[in-house]
């Protein structure tokens, strides 16, 4: 999630979309987005999934389907991960996962359930231009009952 983090730019993402340049298109290929470094959720999503998928692992897509705060519809994806006989729950765009008291990181459903504590690497930068006109909070619509939560399993 780091590298992710380090190499998926939402800031640089913001900067062009308040400037008016042309926004890197959302399925774009993962080394094209590695090339330009720029992206949101999606491009960190698709970048994640590639990278944990090489190593081995399986990934499915986690979208999210709410109201922002000023009463627009949005969207938001991230990632579980197969591994030790279940799915985990990473967020690349927001560099965050929750974890139980053992510090074994939970599935989304249990996220939505109100279990466990949530991490947050400190690396994580978020759209500067979002969290000014959402008050500073990025996460509320990952626990929020009244977001809709998807889970799909991408072919790549």
């Amino acid at each position: 999630m780091d590298y992710v983090i380090g190499h998926v730019r939402t800031g640089l993402y913001g900067y062009l979309e308040d400037i008016g340049a042309p926004l890197p298109p959302y399925l774009e290929p993962v080394n094209e987005i590695l090339a330009t470094q720029t992206g949101v959720c999606g491009q960190a999503e698709r970048t994640f999934a590639a990278i944990v998928e090489a190593l081995g692992f399986r990934v499915h897509d986690i979208g999210f389907e709410f109201v922002d705060p000023n009463g627009a519809p949005d969207a938001h994806s991230a990632a579980e991960v197969f591994y030790d006989g279940g799915w985990h729950f990473f967020d690349p765009t927001f560099g965050q996962f929750w974890t139980d008291a053992a510090g074994k990181v939970l599935p989304i459903a249990d996220v939505r359930s109100g279990l466990g504590t949530r991490q947050k690497d400190n690396a994580a930068f978020v759209n500067l231009i979002e969290n000014a006109s959402w008050g500073g909070d990025y996460t509320w619509f990952e626990t929020d009952p009244s977001t809709v939560v998807i889970t799909v399993q991408q072919p790549r």
